[in-house]
């Protein structure tokens, strides 16, 4: 004997009132213009590390056909050919004229110029940029949305978000708020525009304000890097660092942009060896 079970209709009826809109769960920051300048501040060295940030970028959720751009600090950008033919990669470099003046300046100096020209894409109205020593955890991008979405949610506008914690924050929220005199690194770093806003135009007076010609710039801001630079705006003009509750990406970077030694920025939820010798 053959059972022909009974046909269930699954179907559901539900009255929306008419003045309940669609739902809008993108972040505020990201309403307006959603897309994002996502940007690689890099130079040549070795290990060149920036393979290993593409590999794992991609791997982690990121679209194959968002545009990145890479702010090289150098003219040298042979190490990138591999990257060159493809259409949604853009690869900035100074010209002859402009890397002469500057290469004779400290490290601190040129890394803190590369880091501004990465402020000033400006092709969408938020940021995230990035240093090209890292790595990243798998679903990176979602579980930075999803991040950015719970930090706004809250009402918070003015602020950062360092997508890199050197410890995991017991907290039940996916994110949690840095004091602003500890915060170090910016190894990747998402500005919202009214962040943006802000830092870029501060880091660019202290650049604008050391002769291109000065072998020791005489800015005393320019004794600290580029995240300390950062990290002075926020204090000044109030503006909070958030981090993910756990690190989304892990600094495998062995040396400071100072030149100070081997680096200590290790998050503890990535395996330590994943730092390149």
């Amino acid at each position: 004997m053959i059972i022909i079970p009974k046909r269930l209709d699954w179907k559901m009826h539900i009255d929306v009132p008419s003045s309940i809109k669609d739902a809008d769960f993108t972040p505020k920051s990201l309403r307006s213009n959603p897309k994002i300048n996502f940007v690689v501040s890099t130079c040549e060295r070795s290990p060149e590390y920036i393979h290993k940030m593409m590999a794992t970028m991609y791997m982690g959720g990121f679209p194959a056909d968002h545009n990145i751009s890479l702010v090289v600090s150098g003219t040298k950008t042979d190490y990138l050919d591999c990257y060159k033919h493809l259409p949604n990669i853009r690869i900035y470099k100074y010209n002859d004229d402009e890397w002469e003046k500057i290469k004779i300046l400290p490290m601190k100096f040129r890394a803190s110029y590369n880091y501004i020209q990465c402020l000033s894409i400006s092709e969408n109205e938020n940021s995230l940029i990035f240093e090209d020593d890292i790595i990243f955890q798998n679903n990176w991008l979602s579980k930075m949305y999803k991040c950015i979405s719970s930090i706004e949610s809250e009402g918070n506008e003015k602020y950062i978000l360092s997508l890199f914690c050197p410890n995991k924050h017991q907290t039940t929220k996916s994110f949690a708020k840095m004091p602003r005199v500890t915060w170090a690194g910016t190894q990747a770093v998402f500005y919202p525009k009214l962040a943006l806003d802000v830092i870029r135009p501060f880091v660019k007076s202290i650049t604008d304000s050391v002769s291109r010609i000065q072998s020791e710039p005489s800015n005393p801001l320019y004794l600290n890097a580029y995240d300390m630079l950062v990290k002075e705006c926020c204090i000044l003009e109030e503006i909070d660092i958030m981090t993910p509750c756990e690190s989304l990406v892990q600094h495998i970077g062995n040396q400071t942009v100072g030149g100070t030694g081997q680096n200590i920025m290790i998050s503890p939820i990535f395996h330590s060896k994943l730092r390149i010798d």
